[in-house]
C-alpha cells in the first residue's frame, strides 16, 4: 500500500483538529471574565478581547495596533515596570500574578493582577507577549473592609476583656470567701450554687485571658511568647472548665487521641481548644447524642488536629467564609446563642501558629452529618 493516503489521511485529521482548537481558543478567550491582551515586544497592542473592552473602556477597533502603554499608569514608576516587563519576557521569563496598577480610557486607576507569558513562533523564536488582567480593586477594597472590621473587633475584645477581668476576680474571691465562712452548715443547695460561681468565675477569667491574647493577634500586635506546650493538657483543661459551665459539653460524648507538645502558648492554644470544641458541642443535631472526636497526626514539618463531630455540619457555601468575622451557618438558627467571632479568633491564633485552619462537612470525609476542623501547628523555634 502506498504511504500517500494514509499520510494525507493523518494531515487532514490534523489540519481538522487544529482548527477545531484554535475555534475552542478563540471562544474562551472572547468568553472569558479576564481581560486578555497580546502585544509585540515593542508594546503594540495585536489583540484585545471582550473582557479587555470592558475592564479598560477601550473598544477593540480602538486599541488594535496603540502601544499597551494607552492603559500603563502615567507616572515614571508604572512606565518604568512596563519597560522591566517587557524585558522579563524578551529573556523568555513568566510573570504571574504580578500586582500593579492600570489605568482606563477615562482616567481613573485600579488595581489588577497581571499573567503574562511569552509567545514564540514555530521556530521557538520571542514574537509577541500574552497576558492576562484580572481587576482586583475590589477585593482590595473588601481586604481593607475586614481589616478595619478586625481593629475594630480587636480592641473591643481587648476593652471588653479587660474591663471584665478585675470585677470576675472579686466574684471569685467573694464566693470562695463566702462557702469558707459557710463551712459545714452550709446548705447542699447554697453550696451547690457558690461551686457553680467559682467555676464560671474561673472559666470567665480564663476567656479573658484567652479573648485578650487572640485579639492583640487580630489587631496586629502580640506579647504572647512560644513554648513547648502539652496539647493534651490544654484540651483537656478546656473541657473540663467548659463542662463545669456548659450542659452542651456536659452532655457529649468526648474522646481524644494522644496529643503531642508542640511549639505553642499555653493561653493561645486553650483558647483554640476552647472555641472550637465548644462549637462541636453546641450545633449538634436535634434528638441525636453529640459525639465528638479529637485528633491529632504527624504532618511535614509539624502537627495536624482535627475536631470531628456528628452535629449539623457546615453548610458547603459557609466552608470558605466561615473564619470570617460575624459569619455564621445558615443552619444556626437566629435565637442560638452566638456572634460569628469566636471561629475569626481560631484564625488568627492559628495563623500566628503560622499553620492553616479549614472547615469540611461531613460528606467531606465520608459522613452524612457533622463537620471537622483541622488545624496544623508547624515546628517552630520556641521562644520566639
Amino acid at each position: 500500500m502506498s504511504r500517500a493516503g494514509p499520510d494525507r489521511h493523518v494531515t487532514n485529521w490534523l489540519g481538522s483538529a487544529e482548527h477545531d482548537s484554535a475555534q475552542h481558543l478563540a471562544a474562551i478567550v472572547e468568553n472569558s471574565d479576564d481581560a486578555i491582551v497580546s502585544k509585540d515586544l515593542d508594546g503594540r497592542i495585536l489583540s484585545w478581547n471582550d473582557a479587555a473592552t470592558r475592564m479598560y473602556g477601550y473598544t477593540a477597533e480602538e486599541a488594535l495596533n496603540q502601544p499597551i502603554d494607552i492603559v500603563i499608569a502615567e507616572d515614571p514608576e508604572r512606565r518604568q515596570e512596563e519597560l522591566d516587563i517587557r524585558a522579563r519576557i524578551a529573556r523568555g521569563e513568566r510573570i504571574e500574578h504580578y500586582e500593579t496598577i492600570r489605568r482606563r480610557k477615562d482616567g481613573t486607576l485600579f488595581e489588577v493582577s497581571l499573567s503574562i507569558s511569552p509567545v514564540r513562533d514555530a521556530t521557538g523564536r520571542k514574537i509577541a507577549a500574552a497576558g492576562f488582567a484580572r481587576d482586583i480593586s475590589e477585593r482590595r477594597h473588601l481586604e481593607d473592609e475586614r481589616r478595619r472590621a478586625n481593629g475594630l473587633l480587636a480592641r473591643f475584645a481587648d476593652f471588653s476583656a479587660h474591663d471584665f477581668k478585675t470585677p470576675m476576680q472579686h466574684i471569685l474571691w467573694d464566693a470562695q470567701s463566702a462557702e469558707e465562712l459557710l463551712g459545714d452548715e452550709a446548705p447542699g443547695d447554697v453550696k451547690d450554687l457558690l461551686d457553680r460561681i467559682i467555676a464560671s468565675s474561673r472559666w470567665m477569667q480564663r476567656r479573658a485571658d484567652g479573648l485578650q491574647a487572640a485579639s492583640g493577634l487580630t489587631g496586629g500586635r502580640s506579647s504572647s511568647l512560644r513554648a513547648r506546650v502539652s496539647a493534651e493538657r490544654a484540651f483537656d483543661e478546656s473541657h473540663r472548665m467548659l463542662a463545669a459551665v456548659d450542659q452542651f459539653v456536659r452532655d457529649a460524648s468526648i474522646t481524644r487521641d494522644n496529643l503531642p507538645k508542640v511549639a505553642s502558648n499555653e493561653v493561645l492554644l486553650g483558647f483554640l481548644f476552647q472555641n472550637l470544641l465548644q462549637n462541636a458541642c453546641k450545633y449538634g443535631q436535634v434528638g441525636v447524642p453529640v459525639e465528638v472526636h479529637v485528633s491529632a497526626e504527624r504532618v511535614t514539618d509539624g502537627w495536624q488536629f482535627s475536631i470531628q463531630d456528628n452535629g449539623r455540619g457546615v453548610p458547603p457555601d459557609k466552608l470558605d467564609s466561615i473564619f470570617e468575622p460575624y459569619v455564621r451557618a445558615g443552619n444556626v438558627g437566629s435565637d442560638e446563642p452566638g456572634s460569628g467571632i469566636g471561629l475569626s479568633f481560631c484564625h488568627a491564633i492559628v495563623e500566628w501558629h503560622r499553620g492553616h485552619i479549614w472547615a469540611e462537612s461531613g460528606k467531606e470525609f465520608g459522613e452524612e452529618f457533622g463537620s471537622k476542623f483541622s488545624f496544623t501547628i508547624p515546628d517552630i523555634q520556641v521562644g520566639k
